[in-house]
């Protein structure tokens, strides 16, 4: 009876364990989760919410416990962000409405978003899955930008990291920079055309076009 009884309480230990290791590993200090993020490389997760929002609780029940998407967490830096106290972090991010899911690489650059929580789940778990879960290779000429902006190598493989995982618009904020930069003028050609088609890849007509009007 006694061996039992302490068969139990070691299965009762072992499952809440489970539980509480099953669960998504929140931040909840912004700058301490971006040191975490730079130093491994990978990206960043910011879920904005609040006590007293709904859908939020809702996204907190059903959402945030679904065995695939606390997998997939752990490939992010995942940051629980008060939207009442945070108000910086929110307008920085042009966060004005939430529940609203966010990721960023690990130098805080925006990647995309998923506002609202409903019907919507599928395309917030679809996000968060086309986000590139390694950073490591441009960690090196991200450092090298902190000591030098205007390093042409660094924002080379910067530019070419992006656009080599289909992150075209973050292509082309460090594109217009080596842009800026660039001396060879066959070089500067590519770089404008590679940025128009890029704008053109993100939906935006009127910077694609103002980028073809540069190359002409």
């Amino acid at each position: 009876m006694k061996l039992s009884k302490l068969s139990l309480i070691v299965a009762f230990l072992i499952l809440c364990y489970s539980a509480h290791a099953q669960q998504v590993e929140w931040h909840t200090d912004y700058k301490e989760a971006s040191k975490v993020a730079r130093e491994n490389g990978k990206p960043m997760l910011l879920d904005f919410s609040a006590k007293w929002c709904k859908p939020c609780q809702a996204m907190e029940k059903t959402f945030w416990t679904r065995p695939d998407v606390i997998e997939l967490s752990g490939q992010f830096v995942c940051v629980k962000v008060d939207f009442d106290n945070e108000k910086g972090l929110a307008g920085k991010y042009g966060v004005a409405a939430i529940p609203n899911v966010l990721t960023t690489d690990p130098w805080g650059n925006g990647l995309n978003y998923s506002r609202g929580f409903g019907s919507n789940s599928d395309d917030i778990l679809k996000r968060l899955k086309f986000v590139p879960k390694d950073f490591s290779p441009i960690k090196d000429a991200n450092l090298q930008l902190e000591t030098d902006k205007n390093d042409h190598a660094a924002l080379e493989r910067i530019v070419d990291f992006y656009n080599q995982n289909k992150l075209y618009f973050q292509s082309n904020q460090y594109g217009k920079r080596l842009y800026k930069i660039e001396t060879d003028t066959p070089k500067r050609e590519n770089l404008l055309l590679n940025i128009g088609f890029n704008y053109v890849r993100v939906g935006l007509s009127d910077e694609a076009e103002d980028a073809f009007k540069d190359f002409q």
